[in-house]
C-alpha cells in the first residue's frame, strides 16, 4: 500500500510515526513520496523519503493508494479533489474544510471517484473518549447532565502566518474547538441552540480565545478553547462529564480518567500510552485494505461538525 504526503509540517510527523509503527508491525505500507512547498521541509526529509514540490507531478508519477493531506486548511478541498482525480483514497487533516459547501464538494468527489475519504479527527480514536462513550451507553451514573471540554494551547504561529488569518484557517474555532465540537456531536448529537463569547488579540484579526455553550434537552455542553499566549507553559486537555449520580473527569497531564460517585472513585482508567494518531491511521489503512467504509469517522459527520462550528461562530457578538 503506497502512501504519499501532501504537506509535511508538525502534524505530518505524528502521522508518519503512525505509518512507521504499522510497518514495524508487519503491515504492507510504503511512504512513496512527500510533497511540500517549503524548501526547508523538503530538505529535512530528503534522503529519508522521495521529496517533491508539485503535488500533481507526484500523484502522476507515484499513483499512491492513499494521500495523507497535512496541508493548510484552505487547501483541503482542492488537494482532495486532485488526489481523487488520480485514483487515491484520502486521509485529510482536520478541520475538513473552511465551509460546509467545500466539505460537500469533497464528499461528492470521493463518491464520484469511488474512493474513501476520512478526516483525521483523532478524538474519535482516543481512549479517554471511549470511556465517555461507555458511560453514556451503559448509564452506570444515569443520564448525562452537563459536559465541559477545555483545550488551551500556545499560539501556533506569529502574525502573518496563514493560521492566524480568518479567511484561511477559521481561527481557534476551526483549528482547535473543532476537536470538541466533533466530540460533542459524537456523544450528544446536534444541539438545540448555541451561544458564544470570544475575543481576539490586538495584533491579529482572528478570534484566538472562544467559549461556546451548546444547549440540549435537559443538559448543556461548554467548549472552551484558546491559543492566545505564545509559548504557553500550561497547555490544557481537560474534560468533565456530569451525570445524574456521578461524573467523569480527565486531565491530559496524567492521562487518567476518573469515575466518581458518592464522593468516591468508582473506577480509574489509565490511558497512558494511548496514541490516537496511530489509532486513526491504523483504522483508515485497514478500511482501504479491506474495502470497507469509514463508519467510525464518516466524512458526512465531519461536515456536520464544521456546520456546528460555523453556527457557533455566527453567535459571536463583537
Amino acid at each position: 500500500m503506497k502512501v504519499a504526503f501532501i504537506g509535511a509540517g508538525f502534524i505530518a510527523a505524528e502521522h508518519l510515526r503512525g505509518y512507521k509503527r504499522l510497518q514495524q508491525e508487519g503491515r504492507d505500507i510504503e511512504i512513496c513520496a512527500i510533497c511540500d512547498k517549503s524548501p526547508a521541509t523538503r530538505e529535512r526529509y530528503a534522503g529519508v523519503y522521495p521529496v517533491c514540490e508539485d503535488a500533481e507531478e507526484m500523484l502522476s508519477r507515484e499513483r499512491p493508494d492513499i494521500v495523507d493531506i497535512c496541508a493548510p486548511t484552505f487547501l483541503h478541498r482542492s488537494l482532495s479533489e486532485l488526489a481523487f482525480s488520480y485514483g487515491a483514497n484520502v486521509l485529510s487533516e482536520k478541520p475538513m474544510a473552511l465551509t460546509v459547501s467545500d466539505c460537500a464538494a469533497m464528499i461528492e468527489a470521493s463518491e464520484k471517484a469511488g474512493k474513501l475519504l476520512m478526516i483525521a479527527h483523532p478524538m474519535r480514536f482516543y481512549k479517554p473518549y471511549d470511556v465517555i462513550e461507555q458511560y453514556i451507553r451503559e448509564k452506570p451514573f444515569g443520564e448525562p447532565r452537563s459536559a465541559f471540554f477545555h483545550r488551551c494551547d500556545g499560539r501556533p504561529a506569529r502574525p502573518g502566518n496563514w493560521i492566524l488569518k480568518d479567511a484561511l484557517s477559521g481561527g481557534v474555532t476551526l483549528d482547535l474547538a473543532i476537536h470538541d465540537a466533533d466530540a460533542a456531536r459524537m456523544f450528544f448529537g446536534d444541539p438545540a441552540s448555541v451561544s458564544a463569547a470570544a475575543i481576539r488579540s490586538d495584533d491579529i484579526d482572528i478570534y484566538d480565545s472562544a467559549s461556546y455553550n451548546l444547549q440540549y434537552p435537559r443538559m448543556y455542553v461548554n467548549l472552551y478553547n484558546e491559543w492566545s499566549v505564545e509559548e504557553n507553559l500550561h497547555m490544557v486537555r481537560f474534560f468533565r462529564v456530569n451525570f445524574e449520580t456521578g461524573y467523569l473527569i480527565f486531565d491530559g497531564s496524567d492521562m487518567v480518567v476518573r469515575a466518581v460517585s458518592n464522593g468516591h472513585e468508582a473506577a480509574v482508567y489509565d490511558c497512558k500510552g494511548d496514541d490516537c494518531y496511530y489509532n486513526e491511521i491504523a483504522y483508515f489503512t485497514a478500511c482501504v485494505r479491506d474495502g470497507k467504509p469509514v463508519d467510525r469517522c464518516r466524512p458526512q459527520e465531519s461536515m456536520k461538525s464544521i456546520e456546528l462550528c460555523r453556527r457557533c461562530m455566527a453567535e459571536i457578538r463583537n
